[in-house]
């Protein structure tokens, strides 16, 4: 009996225990199902502490459930809550970021239409500076700037607590776009550059300050569509031994020796050759910048032109000083009234020394000659006008003196004569008295 005792009240204590566990399973639950509806409700937050939490589970701690329990519970879902924050905050910066490359290559696709349309230029600067407006201010920026606000707005981002921050990276944002486009463009622009220069070099075409759009698209055009195949030497001739080139070297007038010239024609025929060669592996890609890239075309238009010009303006510049120098030599040089018969030659031996002289081809030389001879003969004329005036102002003002002299002169000399006169009279009055002195009186 005792031993059937014994084993009824282990198992009564086992079915207690069992009970207790279950009943404090249940009040877990329920304390985790208060504390979740807790936070849910915002009456817990994150940064609650668990003596606020406590005061929420009065009700709810109760034996067989002990504190140390509900505490665990709480600090498990604490850090559950904040693991889920932390995703959610991840996720959203993730959508946002995403969200801010659309917006960024969208703006960089736009600018760079602009920029190829020409409504941009590639020395554009962000901000304006004085009366011209920047990139900053066009409606591409504008209007990123604008998406960007509505989704920092609909992410949560760049309310009122991080308003400037967000204004700033939204600008920024868009200054990158917009200097990636012109980087992108310049390197499109650099890439056809060397495609066209190599093109025009083999077909002997240069662009100048004063070329069309218009023409070099229609040059262009004529190469990518094998229109210009007949200036390219063919068979034998591939060496592109051309009559420009010809007539140049005749021009130059250098005398080669036979050996020299006949090596230099090889290496010219193995250059031009494998320049035609590069030319023709070209055209495909000049046909797709003639066919999808047409603005790309027109930039690269517009630097071989801008290009052109500085360089005829440093040549007009370099040939007005090596003019200017001539000049000032022959002025220094060649200035005698004796000197005026002196001819192209003679200069040519006076001066051919100097380096004012050497710096300047025979053309520019026998102009410049020319001018110099006729100012220096019409400066003669007019010194030689200028002195006759002078001299003929001074015999006038002689001849008014001597005239007066003259006039001077007669008056004294007919009141010397009437003198002469009155005195002859008298001389023959008193000889004739004396005469008559003289004779014997008649009684």
């Amino acid at each position: 009996r005792e031993e059937h005792f014994r084993d009824f009240l282990n198992e009564l204590r086992k079915k207690e225990r069992e009970e207790r566990d279950k009943l404090r399973v249940r009040m877990l639950d329920a304390a985790e199902q208060a504390l979740r509806d807790l936070f849910a409700q915002q009456k817990l937050a994150t940064s609650s502490s668990w003596s606020e939490a406590a005061a929420q589970l009065q009700s709810l701690m109760a034996p067989p459930l002990e504190e140390a329990e509900v505490k665990r519970v709480f600090q498990r879902l604490l850090d559950e809550l904040k693991a889920q924050r932390r995703d959610a905050e991840r996720r959203k910066k993730e959508m946002l970021q995403e969200k801010v490359r659309g917006i960024r290559g969208e703006a960089e696709q736009r600018f760079r239409g602009l920029l190829l349309a020409g409504d941009l230029s590639l020395q554009a600067r962000w901000a304006g500076e004085g009366q011209d407006a920047g990139a900053e201010a066009s409606p591409v920026a504008l209007q990123a700037l604008q998406d960007l606000a509505q989704a920092q707005a609909e992410l949560g981002e760049g309310g009122a607590a991080a308003g400037g921050a967000s204004q700033r990276d939204s600008v920024l944002v868009v200054r990158a776009a917009f200097d990636a486009a012109v980087h992108r463009v310049k390197g499109e622009v650099a890439e056809g550059r060397r495609l066209v220069r190599r093109v025009m070099h083999v077909h002997n075409v240069k662009v100048g300050g004063e070329s069309r759009w218009e023409d070099f698209r229609g040059w262009v055009a004529g190469v990518a569509e094998g229109d210009k195949d007949k200036d390219k030497p063919r068979g034998r001739d591939r060496d592109g031994r051309a009559a420009a080139g010809e007539e140049g070297e005749e021009e130059d007038g250098e005398v080669r020796a036979e050996g020299e010239s006949r090596g230099r024609e090889s290496g010219s025929k193995a250059g031009r050759a494998a320049d035609w060669e590069e030319a023709d592996r070209a055209l495909p890609a000049l046909r797709a910048l003639l066919s999808e890239r047409a603005g790309v075309l027109r930039l690269v238009f517009q630097d071989l032109q801008a290009q052109a010009s500085e360089e005829e303006e440093a040549e007009r510049r370099e040939r007005s000083r090596k003019e200017a120098r001539f000049s000032a030599l022959l002025q220094e040089s060649i200035f005698r009234s004796d000197q005026l018969d002196m001819g192209y030659e003679d200069m040519k031996d006076l001066l051919h020394k100097r380096s004012a002289y050497q710096a300047l081809g025979g053309k520019e030389r026998r102009r410049l000659f020319q001018e110099h001879m006729l100012g220096l003969r019409a400066k003669m004329r007019e010194k030689e006008q200028s002195m006759r005036r002078m001299k003929d102002g001074g015999e006038e003002a002689a001849s008014t003196r001597a005239g007066s002299e003259e006039s001077g002169a007669e008056d004294r000399r007919k009141a010397a004569a009437v003198r002469e006169e009155g005195e002859e009279e008298d001389g023959e009055v008193a000889e004739r008295e004396e005469q008559a002195s003289k004779r014997p009186r008649r009684q």
